[in-house]
């Protein structure tokens, strides 16, 4: 069974998701690593694949919120009323509903992880 590990971030906290990301990479086998960011569109995708390139992310799937058809307009709206964190929290459901949306033929397990975590193996 695969293991879909994802984030949900801004662009402000990259940095941070990387690490989060990165220590995934490499730690974790049998694994599949998704970045949504919820506030950058389609046209930052190359932008974003290289820098995630950097840290040998590459196989990272990046989605983006107009990524997300069905709810970007929520997320477009959204910013005009709510913070960066309450979007980011709208944004895990979203993403949860996309990822298994993807894999409806696999068998999978759907892990979210906050930017602030960093997973260590011994």
């Amino acid at each position: 069974m695969k293991n879909i590990f994802y984030n949900v971030s801004t662009l402000s906290y990259l940095p941070q998701a990387v690490t989060c990301l990165k220590s995934i990479n490499d730690t974790s086998k049998n694994k599949e690593l998704m970045l949504f960011l919820i506030d950058v569109s389609s046209k930052d995708r190359l932008q974003i694949e290289n820098y995630l390139q950097k840290f040998g992310l590459h196989k990272t799937k990046i989605v983006l919120y107009d990524d997300l058809i069905s709810d970007s307009k929520i997320f477009k709206c959204a910013f005009n009323y709510f913070s960066a964190l309450e979007i980011c929290t709208l944004a895990k459901i979203s993403a949860a509903k996309y990822i298994l949306k993807k894999n409806r033929e696999n068998k999978i397990n759907i892990i979210y992880c906050d930017t602030d975590i960093y997973f260590f193996n011994e």
